[in-house]
């Protein structure tokens, strides 16, 4: 599991690329990820939305969007979220969760989730 400096360094990293990007399409890989509502809502909820900044709380990523809701996420034991410009930048063989931007990709891997 990521200890608390590197959860800080991932939203550090995430809070300057994401920062006043907007979501076109959300691709949910693995539904089991998305909690409280089904992958094409998650998806459909998410779309149009942008960031407007990401914290912490604790082991907890906060993903501040232009909307009445934010996303959060925990990184698990192995995850990652990681900032691309082109779509097959990280592969697919454990990419759980593609986050299609204005501008590049959001990604979710996760190498131990099968």
């Amino acid at each position: 599991m990521p200890e608390l400096p590197e959860v800080e360094t991932v939203r550090t990293y995430l809070d300057g690329h994401l920062r006043g990007r907007r979501i076109e399409n959300v691709a949910v890989g693995l539904p089991r990820l998305v909690k409280n509502r089904t992958p094409e809502d998650f998806a459909a909820s998410l779309s149009g939305c942008a960031f407007t900044s990401v914290s912490r709380r604790g082991k907890y990523l906060i993903l501040h969007l232009d909307a009445p809701w934010d996303l959060l996420v925990h990184l698990r034991m192995t995850g990652s979220l990681l900032y691309g410009e082109k779509k097959d930048e990280y592969g697919e063989r454990f990419v759980h969760l593609v986050f299609t931007l204005d501008k590049g990709y959001l990604f979710y891997r996760d190498i131990r989730t099968f």
